[in-house]
């Protein structure tokens, strides 16, 4: 009987989980760049019976309800917005851009949304210096209205070559996070792909997003009853079984 209540409370986390995830990608739907999160989890097929050291023979015991598996990322493009300002950037293929905080810690974005601060760098909207492909800040000399970035990256002003925008291609390790840290070794894509005057859009689907916060809410409630059902079960037992009338 408790195995039935711990199979019902496995799967209420897991569904809680779920709109914690849930309600981050709505948190984010105006965040440029940002890519849909899911969790992923195992059925209650999977863990029926689990195998001790998957090998012939070995002891099973039974599994009880579902659990967290990990979280999914969608590397789905999101909706590209032309905004015809020359300092907005979007990379059109994969790749994230590097950049470097005040504290000199490496980060990985792909928000275009590229401003100048006060001493000609080009910054993030955060103030973080991009970097070339030399890991260098770039800086920029000359009338900034003739600022053109190409395809590949290609930052020039009055037709002189500033910098090229490093794009690196992280593991997916180091996405999981809000801002993710740029781990050691990465080098710079060869054939980065992005658009000057645009800015990627994140890919959440605000309505995909609220149908999956229903479903979780429902299946948290049945599950909610399944413990409440367990319960009650338990208490009649415990007071009625055995009674000598």
């Amino acid at each position: 009987m408790l195995r039935g209540i711990y199979t019902a409370a496995s799967g209420m986390t897991f569904q809680m989980q779920q709109v914690d995830l849930i309600a981050a990608n709505l948190a984010n739907v105006n965040t440029n760049g940002y890519k849909r999160k899911e969790l992923l989890g195992s059925s209650f097929g999977d863990l029926v019976v689990q195998f001790m050291d998957q090998a012939p023979g070995t002891e099973a015991t039974v599994g009880t309800g579902v659990r967290a598996d990990g979280i999914a990322r969608f590397d789905t493009p999101g909706h590209l917005e032309q905004t015809d300002n020359r300092f907005n950037v979007a990379l059109t293929g994969p790749g994230y851009f590097l950049t470097r905080g005040s504290d000199g810690v490496e980060k990985l974005t792909r928000d275009g949304d590229f401003q100048v601060d006060k001493l000609n760098r080009l910054v993030t909207r955060y103030g973080e210096l991009v970097l070339d492909t030399n890991r260098r800040p770039i800086t920029l000399q000359g009338n900034l209205s003739t600022l053109k970035i190409d395809q590949r990256g290609n930052v020039a002003v009055n037709e002189a070559i500033q910098g090229s925008l490093m794009v690196v291609d992280p593991p997916k390790a180091a996405l999981e996070t809000r801002f993710p840290v740029a781990p050691p070794g990465l080098t710079a894509m060869t054939n980065p792909q992005m658009q000057q005057g645009f800015l990627e859009h994140s890919n959440v689907n605000v309505v995909m997003e609220m149908v999956a916060l229903m479903e979780a809410n429902k299946t948290f409630g049945f599950d909610q009853k399944v413990v409440t059902a367990h319960d009650q079960i338990l208490q009649k037992a415990a007071n009625d079984l055995g009674r000598i009338q």
